[in-house]
């Protein structure tokens, strides 16, 4: 069926613009995934932080004949505008956000499309002017639902599809050998950090301790991008020169 307003479509639901500020994923009768569910696995990393797309209410459209997920619009741009410089700082955030997550008992599973799909490869991660967001949370799992051992398990796969998407992100499309030293060199791999706050420290803010350089960085917020051309911490400031 042809909706009117689409905005993408995948296997199993159409997202479709319901105004400026909403869009709304379509489940109907013939749908695999089920609306409450999803509905409570929004709510729920909501509660944690801003990293998943904004859960607005559940509705229903008597012209379509489908249950709507209505949620907040998500607006993407193109990370390659931008300098690598900046987009290490854009995945500091999104690492740091997402491990939060992680420790809070969500899991999002699906950053990383199967090969066998089509579509982009990490589709589901859009970088917006307020930093990355994750968009889809259909079979997001969690902790308290699927129990300890699963969990693990699908954090385990979660981590590891983190470095293709840092190489991927920082990288893009350029030329082989482009960024390379920055990849190689001084990169921090996803999840070297201990879960123990070392904070707040002089100006308040709370620190992780990297394992493998044993010194403590801070915990990044998106709050400190306001603007794509803008950093509000100092520390992280001089870094953009």
């Amino acid at each position: 069926m042809k909706y009117p307003r689409c905005l993408s479509a995948g296997a199993n639901n159409t997202v479709i613009v319901l105004s400026e500020m909403e869009v709304a994923k379509l489940f109907t009768d013939d749908t695999r995934s089920e609306i409450g569910s999803e509905a409570e696995k929004m709510k729920f990393a909501n509660g944690v932080n801003t990293l998943v797309a904004r859960f607005v209410r559940l509705d229903y459209n008597d012209e379509l004949a489908a249950e709507m997920l209505v949620m907040e619009r998500i607006r993407p741009i193109d990370y390659r505008a931008y300098e690598v410089e900046r987009r290490e700082l854009w995945f500091d955030v999104f690492a740091d956000e997402l491990t939060q997550l992680h420790q809070n008992g969500f899991v999002h599973r699906h950053l990383k499309r199967p090969s066998d799909l089509d579509g982009l490869a990490f589709d589901n991660i859009l970088l917006t002017e307020q930093g990355l967001r994750l968009i889809d949370v259909g079979i997001s799992a969690l902790k308290s639902q699927v129990g300890e051992r699963i969990f693990a398990k699908y954090i385990d796969i979660e981590r590891a599809e983190m470095e293709p998407f840092r190489a991927y992100f920082w990288a893009g499309n350029r030329r082989p050998g482009c960024c390379s030293a920055k990849l190689t060199h001084g990169a921090k791999p996803f999840g070297p950090f201990s879960t123990t706050k070392k904070g707040p420290s002089s100006n308040g803010r709370a620190f992780f301790t990297n394992r493998r350089t044993k010194r403590p960085r801070p915990i990044l917020h998106r709050s400190f991008f306001i603007r794509p051309n803008s950093c509000h911490c100092p520390a992280w400031r001089a870094r953009l020169g």
